[in-house]
């Protein structure tokens, strides 16, 4: 039986639902449960309970937010353990601080929240005797004694907002209650957790806080300063009930993502060297318990010249349950990787670090990520430009004869298909014909031509688009235009030369590559070149500010998306201010010299002849971005504004970077169909 947790959104009441389906092997199917507030689920090892944690509210009168664990049996709520505001803040459930995991004899539940913060008063707050009596006046010893409450506090930025201590806390399900992990310093945040074999220790990622320096954003930088650290309440130098936190990886830069093999003998982690870009190539290690050497299981791959060539790991985080059992000698590690333009589900088999495609029984290629692993079954999702994501269980197979895997797929929901024509295209690159870069191009199936084309670069820089679906391309592909997604020089899964040749070159390289993928779509598909438009977010929307000025003949519509345009604002305003050095080549540092705010300046959008323009542009801005604050649409916005440029911005108060929340999503989308049919429909 799988079981398996779905969102949908629902544009009535502008909200995500969350579900749960159980699916057996023989294609028996169980109707959704929806699952309100719920935060994280797992099955005890044991496998007689069922823990559920979800936000709450407690009290009848005040009705305080807090976290209620829910422990199921087979057919009755045995407990519910509750968590108030008192205790701790917000729990994490992002991939790099959130857990929710079982000790190995299902007794207790390690997760991760934001530690309690004190609640300072006003200066001015009356003293109250013991008796509850305003005294007359407030000696100078206690006014001078009290803390503001206007203290500036850092966090971790885009995404984490008033998330700044993250700590570990136990569920103790036999006593019914929570308490938080002592004696782990301070300042080192704490999170992803993992049991030791007896249940006495800890082994978690952990990220050192230096208050000598500005925080920097966590969200998708991991050139960030984090290891993996052992905690323990006795260890064999310390046999009584002292407490001891060691750092299990203090020579590797970075390093997160333990996982225990289901012995308890070797723990798997990912890890990078130390890095010049926020997102780069990992490498997989295996820790051995006892004697806590690693072995470099994968290394960095700098190059991939091939489309089957091993490009290297790119790679999020790995799942809960990784281990997979080959044979008796072997085990590999599953995970997820980008590998040129498609995600790939991979095995790494550990004594020789061979890398496994996981293959399923469908006839054409498509995006794999992975899920969950129980001996030799894989739990993948599998999904494609014109194909919704559908769930599949695969069954690996060591042929030791012939040296390979075999993989067995059944699909466990129906993979619907769409009318949509997609592929996979190299692009040479400008200047080096003999090197590509590739583009994903989607169009609509069974209607005639010429279309229009829309291209597409992603933001990051370092990242790349996955030729998987996307609700948003399937729009408009339904709405008649051809879309072309540019995996530009910098973008992952190409080898770590392929994504550093970008550093110090934003603005240039990836510039060239958008342009020569438009060419190459104008000159190889049924396409309208003078109906064509650029649409990109965060470093997308910097590329699509920087074509419509520097091309602004080639494009008749532009959609930004809190598009980067001065990287001077960026070192003032941004959440990761050294990415904007990283564009210009520059090591970081808090504020820049005169020679350097004229570089930053210089290779911004807004530093182009503006009066060039003539593209029709519209922004899309979230309000709360710390990412690319809305300041840096707004200032184009103004700019072109002032030169009579049609434009126009919609914004979003309440949404973040990704402007992802049901209400603005969705409206963003409408707004994007109707610009680009009055520019690219009516305007012809």
């Amino acid at each position: 039986m799988v079981k398996a947790t779905w969102s949908q959104a629902d544009l009535v009441l502008s909200k995500n639902r969350t579900y749960t389906v159980s699916y057996s092997t023989d294609g028996h199917q169980v109707y959704p449960i929806e699952r309100k507030n719920m935060l994280f689920e797992r099955l005890s090892p044991c496998g007689k309970f069922l823990a559920i944690a979800r936000e709450t509210t407690i009290g009848l009168e005040d009705k305080k937010r807090g976290y209620a664990f829910d422990i199921w049996t087979e057919n009755r709520l045995k407990d519910t353990i509750i968590a108030t505001c008192e205790l701790h803040g917000p729990i994490y459930t992002d991939s790099f601080f959130g857990c929710f995991n079982w000790s190995s004899d299902s007794k207790k539940i390690v997760y991760c929240a934001e530690k309690k913060q004190t609640k300072f008063k006003s200066l001015w707050w009356p003293k109250i005797d013991l008796a509850g009596v305003k005294t007359e006046r407030q000696d100078k010893e206690d006014f001078l004694s009290r803390k503001s409450k206007f203290h500036f506090k850092e966090d971790w930025g885009e995404l984490y907002d008033k998330k700044a201590f993250a700590r570990l806390f136990v569920v103790d399900i036999e006593r019914g209650c929570i308490e938080e992990v002592e004696g782990i310093p301070e300042d080192l945040c704490s999170g992803d957790a993992s049991w030791t074999s007896d249940n006495s220790g800890l082994v978690f990622t952990g990220v050192p806080l230096d208050a000598s320096s500005k925080r920097l954003g966590l969200l998708y930088c991991y050139n960030r300063r984090h290891g993996l650290y052992f905690f323990s309440h006795s260890t064999e130098q310390h046999p009584s009930s002292t407490l001891s936190v060691k750092n299990l990886t203090p020579d590797i830069f970075a390093s997160r993502s333990g996982r225990f093999n289901p012995s308890y003998e070797r723990l798997a982690f990912l890890f990078v060297k130390e890095c010049v870009s926020h997102n780069t190539a990992h490498c997989l290690g295996v820790l051995d318990w006892r004697s806590k050497e690693i072995l470099i299981v994968l290394d960095t791959v700098y190059t991939a010249p091939y489309p089957e060539s091993f490009p290297g790991l790119y790679v999020t985080s790995l799942p809960q349950r990784c281990w997979v059992q080959l044979s008796k000698q072997k085990e590999a590690i599953l995970l997820t990787s980008q590998w040129r333009s498609l995600s790939a589900a991979l095995l790494v088999e550990l004594n020789t670090s061979t890398v496994w495609r996981c293959t399923t029984n469908a006839a054409s290629i498509s995006s794999l990520r992975a899920f969950d692993a129980v001996g030799n079954f894989l739990l993948l999702s599998s999904s494609t430009p014109s194909s919704p994501p559908g769930l599949v269980l695969l069954k690996v197979t060591d042929n030791s004869k012939d040296e390979r895997l075999t993989f067995d797929s059944k699909a466990l929901t129906d993979l619907e298909q769409l009318d949509i024509k997609w592929g996979i295209y190299p692009v040479s690159l400008p200047h080096s014909p003999k090197e590509t870069f590739e583009i994903i191009v989607t169009s609509p199936k069974g209607k005639c031509g010429p279309f229009p084309l829309i291209i597409c670069p992603h933001g990051g820089p370092h990242s790349a688009y996955s030729a998987a679906f996307d609700e948003r391309n399937a729009f408009l592909n339904n709405l008649g235009y051809i879309v072309c997604y540019v995996n530009y020089r910098g973008s992952t899964g190409f080898g770590l030369h392929f994504l550093n040749s970008l550093v110090g070159e934003y603005g240039r390289l990836d510039v060239e590559d958008v342009q020569a993928a438009r060419e190459y779509c104008c000159a190889n598909f049924d396409v309208d070149r003078k109906k064509v438009a650029i649409i990109g977010g965060s470093h997308g929307g910097w590329l699509g500010a920087h074509c419509i000025s520097r091309y602004p003949q080639c494009y008749q519509a532009c959609v930004l998306h809190n598009p980067v345009t001065n990287l001077v604002g960026q070192v003032a305003t941004s959440d990761i201010p050294d990415w904007a050095y990283a564009a210009v080549g520059l090591p970081y540092r808090t504020c820049p010299s005169a020679e350097e705010i004229s570089l930053l300046y210089k290779n911004s959008p807004v530093a182009n002849d503006l009066s060039c323009v003539t593209t029709p542009t519209l922004f899309t801005l979230g309000g709360k971005d710390r990412r690319v604050p809305p300041s840096q649409g707004l200032q184009l916005y103004y700019a072109l504004l002032a030169r009579s440029v049609p434009v126009k911005t919609f914004w979003y108060p309440e949404d973040s970077h990704p402007i992802d929340s049901v209400d603005a999503h969705y409206d963003s989308l409408v707004q994007i169909a109707l610009w680009l049919d009055k520019y690219l429909f009516q305007e012809h």
